[in-house]
């Protein structure tokens, strides 16, 4: 058994039943993760920022530090432990407000990061099944390989998110 830790910008990929990936304090960070249930694999990045065209640079040691270029990466690394990439399903966590300010909302990065998210897995056809994303306290979020069951962690508290094996792949519009 491995546990699979991803840090800011990483892209963890498993199809080991054993594995676990993590993703820790994720405040306005988001960690997009995605199920090939039909081969058992599950991938995860941990997101920064929403966009890379708004003048990020790309850093091949940290592909998954931007929302909009994570989610091609996170399909790249699914077909490279074999997936045909047909029937994806997707988990969302974090894009917390983790300051109060005062300003343009363009200024939460947070909800930038989720709004990012939504549009790419939508862009991709890739249904979002459940999602824990806003607020303004920090999570941590772990995945079980062998079922795929999502769980968040919170202070004081931890739930099971969902279990992306038992949901199958809508259509998307």
């Amino acid at each position: 058994m491995a546990n699979l830790s991803v840090g800011i910008g990483e892209i963890k990929a498993s199809r080991q039943p054993d594995d676990i990936i993590t993703a820790l304090g994720l405040g306005s960070c988001v960690a997009i993760v995605l199920s090939d249930n039909a081969i058992g694999a599950v991938v995860m990045a941990h997101c920064m920022l929403p966009l890379q065209t708004d003048g990020g640079t790309k850093d091949p040691k940290k592909p998954g530090r931007y929302v909009d270029a994570a989610l091609p990466q996170l399909i790249s690394d699914l077909g490279d432990l074999g997936s045909r990439c047909e029937g994806l399903v997707s988990a969302l966590v974090g894009g917390a407000a983790m300051f109060e300010f005062t300003g343009p909302t363009t200024l939460d990065i947070g909800a930038r990061n989720v709004e990012v998210a939504r549009a790419v897995l939508r862009e991709y056809g890739i249904p979002l099944v459940a999602s824990d994303v806003g607020g303004g306290q920090g999570r941590t979020v772990t995945v079980e390989v062998a079922d795929a069951t999502v769980h968040v962690r919170t202070m004081g508290a931890e739930q099971e998110l969902v279990c992306l094996r038992r949901r199958r792949a809508a259509k998307v519009a």
